[in-house]
Parts: structure tokens; C-alpha cells; sequence
């Protein structure tokens, strides 16, 4: 497993010019137009094969009426990740979640929230998944998974699809089990 960060999974600059754009209504030639670059500029970032630092990316978005958020990550070393009570559970039962959120329908499955960085305490007993289910329904068979111990519980969140095709990663930290 390997820690997931936002930067590498979110959306690249191509994926968010090229949304903005499109938003904004405008062809590359008008949104070129609008921005002061050439439509070679905007067609080279849309596909990939340039990457505009985040200023330039910023005043691009500016006259297409958007602008980018930046979340800082903490990275997360491999030796922390997961080394919690609560990352042990994930840990053994990391197959069996897998394999139930596959049957109810995920290609993608997270775990969530301070368990990612071992960082939970005594009290913390809820660890959070993220998955790609098609929809929101309650999955007995999550809860089922640690019925050794019914203290913990898992809390699911649905990475719902976005218009653009791409789905709602969720909050840092996180770690992909698929």
C-alpha cells in the first residue's frame, strides 16, 4: 500500500484548464483570446505536454472566472502509515473490505482520516472509507467484517462521480487499498 496524496491523484493543471474552459463555454481559440497567450499555449497545457506553474495556472483561470485552491499535504513516510490499533483493523481486513465494497460495486477504495497517518487515539474507534459505490446505501457486511470487536465501526463516504468524468477524492489524508 502507499500513501496517496492529493497532488498526485487530484486533478492535473491539464484536467483543470481544460474544465474551466469548457465551463466558461469558450473553444481554446476564445479562451487563448481572453487569457493573452497564443491557442498553441492553451492546446499544449489542455493535453499534457506543458505544466504551468500554479501562478501561471492562476492567471489563466482569472479571465475564464475561476481560480485554484491549494490544500497543503503533510506526506505521510511509510512508517507511519497505518500503525495505529485502528490501522492494524484496516490492516487484517484490508482483502475483506476490499472485496465487499467490490460486490456493492467500488473500483476505488480509501481509508480516511487520522488512521492513514496512525495518528488516532483510545477514543477514536470509527474508521472512515471512501469508495466509489454506485450508490449510498448501508453496507452490514462492512460492520460484520470486525465483529470480534464490536467497538470498532467503519463509516463509509460515496466518491461521487463528477460531470467531467473524474469522481470526489476524498479529504487528506488518505490511502488507496485498491
Amino acid at each position: 500500500m502507499q500513501i496517496v496524496h492529493e497532488e498526485l491523484v487530484g486533478p492535473s493543471a491539464a484536467h483543470v484548464l481544460r474544465s474551466a474552459r469548457r465551463q466558461a463555454r469558450m473553444t481554446q481559440r476564445r479562451a487563448a483570446q481572453v487569457c493573452g497567450v497564443p491557442q498553441s499555449v492553451i492546446s499544449a497545457y489542455e493535453r499534457g505536454r506543458r505544466d504551468p506553474s500554479v501562478g501561471t495556472l492562476r492567471r489563466l483561470l482569472d479571465p475564464l472566472g475561476f481560480d485554484v485552491n491549494l490544500t497543503l499535504v503533510r506526506r505521510v513516510g511509510a512508517a507511519n502509515q497505518l500503525s495505529g490499533p485502528l490501522g492494524g483493523v484496516v490492516s487484517q481486513y484490508r482483502d475483506e473490505l476490499v472485496r465487499v465494497l467490490r460486490e456493492h460495486g467500488a473500483t476505488r477504495v480509501w481509508v480516511v482520516g487520522p488512521v492513514v497517518e496512525g495518528h488516532e487515539d483510545e477514543h477514536d474507534r470509527g474508521i472512515g472509507l471512501h469508495a466509489d459505490v454506485p450508490e449510498a446505501e448501508f453496507i452490514p457486511a462492512l460492520s460484520a467484517l470486525v465483529g470480534v470487536d464490536p467497538g470498532y465501526y467503519f463509516g463509509l463516504d460515496i466518491a461521487y462521480p463528477l460531470r467531467d468524468g473524474g469522481i470526489l477524492l476524498p479529504r487528506p489524508p488518505y490511502l488507496e487499498l485498491t
